[in-house]
């Protein structure tokens, strides 16, 4: 896998070469998709598309209903949903960009046919140890989000061109949930990239309306049951947590996304530096948010423990089994936890 750096003139070059190589690059963000991976997704399609390009992208299953505000969002294509649809573009594509993961492995049988498809593949990601099994690789992580890097590579390979306000808005989506509203993975080059989208035309106030600011009234209930009802204090080991089965969500008429800042409300208490949730897909998998504060780490505890990983305070990981041994499995790892960050 090369490394494209801004620090190398050649690298850069070889990148642009195969965009104007290409006229169906296709895009492939991960499973399960956050505002991150949409808005980067959407953003680097707007862009290619500036470049005369007929851009596609795929995702392994549905996106949260809030971010369907974004531009060019009802064109994003399922695999779970429209499969034949999807084998036809992987057929036609002739360039696969990789957006916001770091392994195939977090994209199933998508990721197989992906990685079987001989065109070249560029992985653009901000997580951690990404495998060697793509071409080229535009990856940081002490950057925010992958939109930020996004921003960037647009910016590096083609100064000339205006990014425009649907690359703009969509971008800054994707910054913006993933850092909390500029609350965590932030450092002084976000808010610079932001300055810029904002100038380049990104619509902030649809942002934190569509994202934000609008709630249904199952999911406040659901909020409202969840701290009321459902959060565990386990002041010896620092820790808040929230377990959901899946017919406490079906109760409340659960949509992806509903839970979306629930683990955060717990790590708001305080003398809490780590909050979980917990939420049963399946009586066969239950998900866990990870979620810590400072110099508390947790993506190594969700590596080792949980099948997960991510950032030092914002990880995820699952557990094969109903909530109930998710949570039992959780209590007897919490010492584990404190050790590492020992």
């Amino acid at each position: 896998m090369r490394e494209i750096s801004v620090t190398d003139p050649a690298s850069l070059q070889t990148i642009r070469q195969l965009i104007e190589n290409s006229q169906h690059p296709l895009i492939i963000s991960h499973k399960n998709p956050d505002g991150d991976a949409i808005g980067s997704s959407l953003g680097l399609k707007f862009f290619l598309k500036k470049l005369g390009k007929m851009p596609n992208i795929i995702v392994p299953d549905t996106f949260p209903d809030f971010l369907s505000f974004l531009p060019g969002a009802d064109t994003i294509k399922f695999f779970d949903r429209q499969r034949e649809t999807c084998l036809k573009i992987l057929a036609e594509t002739d360039l696969i960009f990789f957006l916001d993961f770091n392994t195939l492995k977090r994209i199933d049988e998508l990721g197989e046919l992906a990685g079987n498809v001989s065109v070249p593949k560029v992985l653009v990601d901000h997580h951690p140890f990404p495998d060697e099994v793509f071409d080229y690789s535009y990856h940081r992580t002490n950057v925010s989000s992958t939109s930020e890097l996004i921003f960037e590579f647009c910016r590096i390979l083609y100064p000339e061109i205006h990014i425009g306000k649907h690359v703009a808005t969509s971008l800054y989506a994707g910054l913006s949930t993933d850092t909390g509203t500029f609350r965590h993975n932030i450092h002084e080059g976000t808010f610079f990239v932001a300055g810029e989208l904002f100038k380049a035309g990104a619509d902030h106030a649809a942002v934190i309306q569509h994202i934000f600011d609008s709630n249904s009234l199952n999911r406040m209930k659901l909020l409202g049951y969840s701290l009321n009802d459902k959060l565990t204090m386990l002041p010896e080991y620092g820790t808040a947590y929230i377990c959901l089965s899946r017919e406490e969500l079906t109760r409340f008429s659960h949509k992806k996304g509903d839970t979306e800042g629930f683990v955060n409300q717990a790590l708001s208490i305080e003398g809490v530096k780590m909050a979980v949730l917990l939420t049963e897909q399946s009586e066969n998998l239950t998900k866990f948010s990870f979620r810590s504060k400072g110099n508390f780490a947790i993506n190594t505890f969700a590596s080792t423990y949980f099948n997960g990983g991510g950032h030092k305070n914002a990880a995820g990981g699952v557990f094969e089994g109903t909530v109930d041994k998710a949570e039992a499995y959780l209590l007897t790892q919490l010492p584990e936890v404190e050790k590492l960050n020992a």
